[in-house]
């Protein structure tokens, strides 16, 4: 199936309709792609500027009249292209650390459980990246941070949380003491053999271990573990939840004096489908009010992550800037999310822009309202 060329792709498209620079928006982006894998393109720097801008947000998909998966043709494009320098520095710290960062994640767990809560690499370092995406907007320093972020402290009480708010609704799970990354980091910037035989070595522990369900706490590794794994490992046979899956399983009910909004992360939302299961956690809590944006569900506008905060750090800006200002334009203190990327996000275009709100993860709100 082919692009018919008809440009309903780009009037979804945030990077866009921020910029309306064509080599900037989907229709490109295929072009771009479909052309090099049939050698009939350079990989020029121009090139590699159109395909990672990509967001991977998947909202040109809904507008596609010939339903074309447009992240997987514009990844697939990533892997013939010239790469950004910032990608082979979070390759290799995957491939020798198990970590985009370089740290060494290390989780404590005294139970053995067929249950694994994967907590993945965003978490720990939430506040670190806030910190540092200003720094983002220069390779030098970029480097800097990707090499010493080891020395950087780690904040595990959003984990620990969690981890309390899942024992309360009655899971049972275990770490991985030396949790790997899920490996979806090397997709997405297009290392596609390289993610086949890494997420290999990662099946490997998980058989060890003889886990039989993951809970994962970030989008991406949910969508890594539910998408991507069952794509190229035949054997794979492990139940995937996500965070919100499971809190809404098992949560009854709360009580919180609270207004909200949501804002959907994109791997939520439309990669995975998930848009009522935080809605319907959000209704359990008495005395809560949600209020919508006005784009919200599968219409949700992307905050700008996916990486693109790595690669072009300007442009990733203004588009959080654009989805910030309309989740503030619905009046309400607290900004609830459950995406690690986005929480960054949002954090930094408020405090850059001097914005005041709360940015909290869903599975807080839900354990504050048990209290």
């Amino acid at each position: 199936m082919k692009c018919s060329l008809c440009g309903y792709c780009e009037i979804a498209c945030p990077i866009f309709i921020t910029y309306r620079d064509n080599i900037l928006g989907p229709r490109w982006r295929v072009q771009g792609a479909v052309m090099l894998k049939n050698r009939k393109l350079d990989p020029t720097d121009r090139i590699k500027k159109s395909l990672y801008t990509c967001l991977t947000c998947a909202s040109c998909v809904d507008k596609c009249p010939l339903n074309l998966n447009i992240p997987e043709i514009v990844i697939e494009g990533r892997s013939l292209s010239t790469k950004p320098p910032q990608s082979e520095i979070i390759r290799r710290n995957v491939l020798r650390h198990g970590n985009p960062f370089g740290v060494k994640n290390s989780f404590k767990s005294k139970k053995e459980s067929e249950t694994l809560l994967f907590v993945g690499c965003l978490y720990p370092v939430v506040d670190q990246i806030t910190l540092g995406l200003d720094l983002f907007a220069r390779f030098d320093f970029l480097l800097r941070v990707f090499q010493r972020i080891p020395i950087f402290w780690k904040k595990m009480d959003g984990i620990t949380k969690i981890a309390k708010l899942l024992e309360v609704l009655g899971y049972e799970f275990t770490f991985l003491e030396r949790e790997p990354c899920c490996g979806e980091i090397l997709y997405n910037m297009g290392y596609l053999e390289d993610f086949k035989s890494y997420i290999q070595g990662v099946h490997e522990v998980l058989k060890r271990k003889r886990i039989k369900r993951i809970i994962a706490f970030s989008p991406f590794c949910a969508y890594a573990f539910k998408k991507l794994y069952p794509k190229f490992i035949d054997d794979w046979d492990i139940e995937v939840l996500t965070l919100v899956e499971a809190i809404n399983l098992r949560f009854e009910g709360g009580k919180l004096s609270l207004r909200v909004t949501y804002h959907d992360p994109c791997y939520y939302a439309r990669h995975l489908g998930i848009t009522e299961e935080p809605r319907e956690i959000l209704k359990k809590i008495e005395g809560l009010e949600l209020i919508e944006p006005e784009h919200h569900k599968k219409k949700t506008l992307c905050v700008g992550d996916g990486g693109l905060e790595l690669y072009y750090p300007k442009v990733a800006y203004d588009v959080a800037k654009r989805r910030v200002k309309e989740l503030l334009s619905t009046g309400a203190p607290v900004i609830v999310t459950q995406c690690p990327a986005c929480m960054a996000m949002i954090k930094w275009v408020l405090k850059r822009e001097g914005w005041k709100a709360d940015v909290r993860d869903i599975g807080k709100i839900v354990l504050e309202s048990l209290k």
